[in-house]
């Protein structure tokens, strides 16, 4: 435990210094030129955060220059902050010291960090190491900062599908995700895969923190046990499930949702000059860093955001007119700066918003909103869930109208964000993905302030604090304590033997290696970690790709099961094998029980299935040696599997080798059958026992095209054996 904290915070450290020092240089400007933002770490290094990564990734879009965008932008903030805190002011905004204190933490800020720290406790032991609770999705986002720091270098380490599909991934999908991970990754001196768990504190810590500066800002009778009690919402399952899962995108656009949010909230109140002007530009920015970390997020839910800033401001008492008027600046900068990268949302935007993304997701139960659902599974799910939610917003409407606390901009804010979840639920599914991202995204920003009010009225009527104060810890503890156990359950962690991988010289020295690990994590991370050309065989979010070269990246633990020629052990876990592909007289399988079988196949095949192994297109081939017991004999060559054929549309197998014979089947349904090639005694003795059987598979069709399923794959020949024998 101690070990993995202890680098995660030889990580956080520095690159929290680094946000905050961004964070600090605006602020201490913006104060100079008279707007004050209130005391608060959490909102100076959410400021900080968004700034960097907008500006790092600006430069990527523009110049193609993102990491020493990195150094420029510390200096720059460094200097102007410096400048601004320690120069004479005219306007009588401080002393030098005080401004400088207007960077200490609050105990806010103390409460948030706290609650960051616990939410993910079970996973600081973890270090460096990735994890999940089941997507994949973080070494895309790895990859990106790979292609953005060094394209050139990329493309030569990654020559297979994996590779490409990372490429184009990185070129339009959460730019500003990958810029701040690319920040981060230079900032805090380690790789980008090494990332995850300082990503998740921050996004919480922000989250957290700047929600206190909300409910602080809107309902300031509350003190900060109350506030602590508005904090429940952030520890719910719905939005701390996208964490555990490994989520960076909807994390972040969260976090500076809340940090846009916050800085709009102060800025509307400053009337006119260039402070206001300023401001305006800075928070556009910082909204511009919201919008591309998620960007289908960030627009579904725009209404949420817009309808939760409008009514702080009426609170405030600022008058509309003046409000829309920095709006207006604030969203001009953000649209100017998003320009760039515009060609990149319309694709993701097109690609995410029909739902069909992800995967169907329990609509949580009414106990999530205050952090007391452990698991999604436990929700009824759908109508019962929706019927539980619909009940306790009544109540709370009533409590308020009882109480006095209603209000017309109250109703229209609730009314916004209900119609807004609304057209989420009837476009999308009570149960889908899209409904819960949607959900995460309003109970992280909405639920504080939410909570606050009721907490607000709990405090006037019932006049002993001691059992308020018991009633509020016990809440927190118990949700906590939820998290903690869901914490608990992330199941997907990388061995540390596979990220001591990086910089192996004995992988260095053996060229290209081919990774097929058995799962798609491990193999997306060992792509990523080993620092030589690397080929994935195995399956990821990106197809398989056929093998190049004779190292193949394996388990130690699975040695005993390689058919090795020679055997490289690395450390404790992993090793390299050149595989033995001498086949004597045996049948080899292509199904699923048979993972090592896979790497006689060349050209190009789709995944293994259960019961066997398609080709793609017209061509394919399966290369092997003939042991020397059949040498001098003619072999036979039995294949067993089926082609996607009626009787209407037939369709034929050839099999031949070079300078050999060949064979035909023509096959009229989807039944498995065999072919069977015998290769003279003189052609196997002219190859030196080499062997590549060519497979020729006219008139591949899908079956998409076929109109027979979904399936849009091009299939080739269904392989399930491959069988040796004499003749």
């Amino acid at each position: 435990m101690m070990r993995g904290a202890l680098e995660v915070l030889a990580v956080v450290l520095p690159v929290g210094l680094y946000l905050l020092v961004v964070g600090a240089g605006a602020r201490l400007v913006l104060a100079r030129l008279g707007v004050g933002l209130p005391r608060s770490l959490a909102l100076t290094v959410g400021v900080g955060t968004g700034l960097s990564a907008c500006g790092v990734g600006l430069a990527w879009a523009l110049v193609d220059a993102p990491a020493p965008a990195v150094v420029v932008l510390g200096a720059l903030a460094l200097a102007l902050g410096t400048a601004a805190a320690l120069l004479p002011s005219r306007t009588g905004d401080g002393t030098p010291a005080r401004r400088l204190a207007e960077l200490l933490p609050t105990a806010d800020d103390v409460v948030a960090g706290a609650l960051a720290a616990v939410a993910l406790a079970p996973l600081l032991r973890l270090g460096r190491a990735p994890w999940t609770l089941g997507t994949n999705d973080f070494p895309s986002y790895v990859a990106s900062a790979q292609v953005w720091t060094d394209p050139v270098r990329f493309a030569a380490l990654h020559p297979d599908a994996f590779g490409h599909a990372m490429a184009a991934r990185a070129a339009h999908e959460k730019p500003m995700v990958t810029a701040l991970l690319v920040v981060l990754e230079r900032a805090g001196g380690v790789p980008a895969w090494a990332l995850l768990t300082p990503v998740m504190l921050l996004g919480v810590f922000l989250v957290a923190g700047v929600a206190l500066v909300l409910v602080r800002s809107a309902i300031p009778e509350l003190g900060l046990v109350g506030r602590v009690a508005c904090l429940v919402p952030v520890l719910s399952v719905v939005p701390m499930s996208r964490v555990y899962d490994a989520q960076p995108g909807q994390v972040v656009a969260s976090a500076l949702a809340a940090v846009t949010v916050a800085f709009l909230g102060i800025l509307v109140q400053v009337e006119r000059g260039a402070g206001a002007w300023v401001g305006a530009v800075l928070a556009g920015l910082v909204a511009a860093a919201c919008l591309g970390s998620n960007v289908t997020l960030v627009v579904a839910s725009g209404v949420t955001v817009l309808a939760l800033l409008l009514w702080l401001t009426h609170r405030a008492a600022v008058p509309l007119r003046t409000a829309v008027r920095h709006l207006c600046r604030a969203g001009a900068v953000a649209v100017l700066v998003s320009i760039p990268f515009a060609t990149g949302y319309r694709r993701s935007v097109e690609g995410q918003s029909q739902g069909g993304d992800g995967f169907d997701v329990r609509f949580p139960d009414v106990t999530a909103l205050l952090g007391l659902q452990r698991s999604l599974s436990d929700s009824p799910g759908g109508r019962l869930a929706l019927a539980q939610w619909a009940v306790v917003v009544l109540v709370w409407v009533l409590v308020l109208l009882a109480a006095g606390r209603w209000s017309r901009s109250t109703a229209v804010f609730l009314a916004v964000v209900l119609a807004n979840g609304a057209v989420v639920l009837l476009r999308l599914g009570a149960d889908s993905y899209g409904m819960h991202k949607w959900l995460a995204f309003a109970l992280w920003l909405v639920g504080p302030v939410l909570v606050g009010l009721v907490a607000a009225q709990v405090r006037r009527v019932v006049r002993h604090r001691a059992a308020v104060n018991v009633a509020v810890g016990t809440l927190v503890v118990g949700a906590a304590a939820n998290c903690v156990g869901l914490a608990g359950d992330v199941g997907v962690v990388m061995p540390r033997e596979l990220l001591d991988l990086a910089g192996d010289e004995q992988i260095a020295a053996a060229g290209t290696v081919n990774i097929d690990l058995g799962n798609q994590y491990e193999n997306s991370f060992a792509a990523l970690v080993i620092e030589s050309p690397t080929v994935v065989t195995g399956v990821t979010y990106a197809r398989p790709s056929p093998r190049e070269g004779d190292w193949i990246l394996v388990r130690t633990a699975e040695l005993d099961q390689v058919p090795a020629d020679e055997v490289v052990p690395l450390n404790a876990g992993f090793a390299l094998v050149d595989l033995d592909d001498v086949l004597t007289i045996e049948t080899v399988r292509f199904d699923d029980t048979a993972r090592w079988s896979g790497h006689l196949l060349d050209g190009r095949w789709y995944s293994t299935e259960s019961l066997g192994t398609w080709s793609a297109g017209e061509q394919a081939s399966i290369t092997f040696e003939v042991d020397d017991v059949l040498r001098g004999r003619d072999v036979a060559i039995t294949l067993t599997g089926a082609r996607f054929a009626t009787a209407a549309e037939p369709r034929s197998l050839t099999l031949s080798v070079e300078d050999g014979p060949s064979v035909s089947t023509t096959f009229r349904d989807m039944e498995v059958r065999e072919t069977v090639l015998v290769v003279p005694a003189e052609v196997v003795d002219a190859a030196d026992g080499q062997i590549v059987l060519r497979l020729e598979t006219p008139d591949p069709i899908s079956p998409l095209a076929a109109g027979v399923g979904p399936d849009a794959r091009v299939l080739g020949y269904f392989l399930t054996s491959l069988e040796i024998a004499p003749a």
